[in-house]
């Protein structure tokens, strides 16, 4: 209590020798004020220039800074260039935005996201300065419709340009609002034809016109807005007014002072709160980290089963194409080789990923030999029975040349080592291929099969056809599998969404179909845990490398499905050249 009196007695004293001061300033002549406002004019002019200049060297300090913090040496290490964007944004102390060019990915991070692959949004330029002669610049563009100076840092580790840090300072609104909020002045900033303003009300006729600073490389006009108190003479205080002055004055200080000290006691209260609900965060987010571990084991071995199925179908294989005997030497002694080499690869600091995606053409072209082999073979006048076990030769060998590459493709997206070849091809000969090859399997179960092309489909789009073939027959290496009657049809339809064009395509099939419940992550997990009773970890694998292979090309996958009704697989590309 004695605490309160004391400042409600020293707010009133301020607030009474306040006013007296007012009175004797109230008493000076017209001359001095004019005298006044003319040293007012000179010096609103010196803050001004000073806070512009000052701005622009803050600015190029920054950027000379973050591009020697070791916090952006440690995203570069760990690619976290978002989370480096988000610890060094200036927030509202510097009109400037950050950006990072990443070399691997060639696109640009920013802190709310990434910008298109292959679009730089006016640093183009500065960017090609930078790769062909790294170091620091600082350069004039045109970034996101405003004229902008880029100060930019070539990024290296192992003598080797990884990325590129940019330090964005637009002219715009942003830019004199930042200035105003310094100055307290406003302003018109004239660049390249656009007029910027702080407060479209006053008269632009009525302004002062700043000294451009000699240093920057952008050209323009920068005027501020004397405010009027300090131009015009003062006007002769009224006493009563005075007085209700003070008093308003003093009971407003008393409000504030009460306000102030009851939200220290509600402060108080909420900090130990604060305490109490970080430290449960902590233990959520030990308990996180235990279930990751569990789920990484978990997809460990998933992964190792894989295998051993494959593994298994290769000895199958071996026993049943007789006819094949020196291939299936050679096939022996080439299986041998990489069994030894993956022996060596476990041992070596690799991810599974790594190895399986370099090892891609060891283990698929043995197998594309074989497969020759056995069609050459085809070609002989065979009795029935030797035909009929070199069918389900050739078929077994296609299965598992199918399996091999959806595999060697999971680790090649896995390990962000899979690209795309896009060409200009034709749909009819592409849905002709694949009739040609899956009808007599179809035909073989008692199963129809159809392919039928929309006429709004042109004639040739521009895409991966090589992918999408491995889409499709994923789809119906699946949907012939488990129909055991009836019909398996593929469709490729034209859609249009948000005035953009996709290739869809559709494999229906009229078999047991999938329940609801059972489709949710049908695309996304390895997981035994399954509804789906006649599953099979390659079949899941199809659908896991289908839905990447879909969203890689630009499109998505998905399933209309109802238990007893059949299925309806489809996915989209995109048919726009990028």
């Amino acid at each position: 209590m004695n605490t309160r009196i004391t400042l409600l007695t020293a707010v009133i004293a301020a607030a009474i020798l306040s006013s007296l001061l007012l009175l004797i300033a109230n008493s000076k002549s017209s001359a001095d004020v004019s005298n006044i406002n003319t040293h007012n004019t000179s010096h609103f002019q010196n803050v001004s220039y000073n806070s512009f200049l000052a701005l622009f060297n803050r600015v190029h300090e920054m950027s000379n800074r973050l591009g020697r913090s070791e916090s952006l040496k440690e995203a570069i290490n760990l690619q976290q260039w978002n989370h480096f964007l988000q610890a060094a944004d200036p927030g509202t102390s510097l009109p400037v935005e950050l950006a990072l060019y990443d070399s691997v990915s060639n696109v640009l991070h920013f802190k709310d996201g990434t910008s298109p692959k292959g679009q730089y949004l006016g640093l183009e330029n500065t960017l090609l300065n930078q790769i062909k002669q790294p170091g620091r610049r600082n350069d004039v563009v045109t970034f996101r419709d405003s004229e902008a100076i880029v100060f930019s840092n070539g990024i290296h580790q192992d003598q080797k340009l990884t990325g590129i840090l940019f330090v964005i300072m637009p002219f715009n609104k942003s830019l004199i609002e930042h200035l105003k909020q310094t100055t307290n002045l406003d302003y018109v900033l004239k660049v390249k034809g656009q007029t910027y303003t702080t407060d479209p009300q006053f008269n632009l006729t009525n302004t002062q016109t700043t000294e451009w600073p000699s240093a920057l490389k952008l050209k323009g006009q920068l005027n501020y807005h004397q405010p009027s108190w300090s131009i015009h003479p003062g006007i002769a205080f009224n006493w009563t007014a005075m007085v209700v002055i003070v008093i308003i004055f003093v009971v407003i200080v008393g409000l504030v002072i009460w306000m102030q000290m009851q939200q220290q006691r509600r402060f108080k209260i909420l900090s130990h709160v604060v305490n109490k609900e970080r430290a449960l965060a902590n233990i959520v987010e030990d308990l996180q980290r235990l279930d990751d571990m569990a789920e990484l084991e978990t997809m460990k071995n998933d992964l190792q089963q894989v295998l051993q199925l494959q593994q298994a179908n290769i000895k199958q294989l071996n026993g049943q194409i007789k006819q094949a005997k020196l291939v299936n030497d050679k096939l022996k002694s080439e299986a041998q080789t990489i069994k030894q080499e993956l022996s060596t690869a476990a041992a070596a600091p690799k991810t599974k990923s790594e190895f399986l995606s370099r090892m891609g053409d060891e283990i698929t072209t043995p197998m594309k030999t074989l497969t020759s082999m056995l069609h050459l073979l085809s070609e002989y006048n065979l009795n029935d029975e030797p035909k009929e076990l070199l069918t389900i030769a050739r078929r077994a060998a296609g299965t598992l040349i199918n399996n091999l590459n959806n595999i060697l493709d999971f680790s090649k997206l896995d390990a962000n080592l899979l690209k795309l070849q896009k060409v200009e091809f034709e749909v009819q000969q592409l849905l002709d291929e694949i009739s040609a090859e899956y009808s007599p399997h179809a035909k073989s179960k008692g199963l129809k099969f159809s392919v039928n092309l929309s006429p709004e489909v042109g004639e040739k789009v521009f895409n991966d056809p090589k992918r999408i073939k491995q889409i499709i027959k994923n789809l119906i290496g699946n949907a012939i599998r488990f129909t055991k009657e009836g019909e398996v049809s593929l469709f490729a339809d034209l859609m249009v969404n948000d005035s953009k064009q996709f290739l869809k395509f559709t494999v229906k099939d009229t078999g047991v179909g999938i329940p609801e419940d059972a489709q949710k992550g049908l695309f996304d997990s390895l997981e035994q845990k399954t509804r789906l009773t006649n599953s099979s970890f390659a079949g899941r694998l199809r659908l896991i490398v289908s839905k990447s292979l879909a969203e890689l090309m630009g499109g998505r996958i998905g399933i209309n499905s109802d238990s007893g009704q059949g299925s309806r697989f489809w996915f989209t590309v995109s048919m726009t050249k990028d």
